[in-house]
């Protein structure tokens, strides 16, 4: 009786243990694929703009979606 539990005891950590590495093994394929293709930006113009133009745009948006009121009442 005590054998057996051991048994299952010592199968039930090596099945863990096996999926364990699995996951490892299987987290290291995804984040070495990812790093070998870089995200592309839509539209291939805006790759070459400089930070005063990327500044320039960021602000545009803010100018246009940020609600003044909500910004004074924090």
């Amino acid at each position: 009786m005590i054998v057996a539990a051991h048994s299952r005891a010592r199968r039930a950590r090596l099945a863990y243990m096996a999926l364990g590495v699995l996951l490892l093994i299987v987290a290291a394929f995804n984040l070495s694929s990812a790093a070998a293709a870089p995200a592309r930006v839509a539209d291939p113009a805006l790759e070459e703009l400089s930070v005063r133009e990327w500044e320039a745009l960021w602000t545009s948006v803010l100018m246009r979606r940020v609600d003044k009121r909500s910004h004074a009442a924090r």
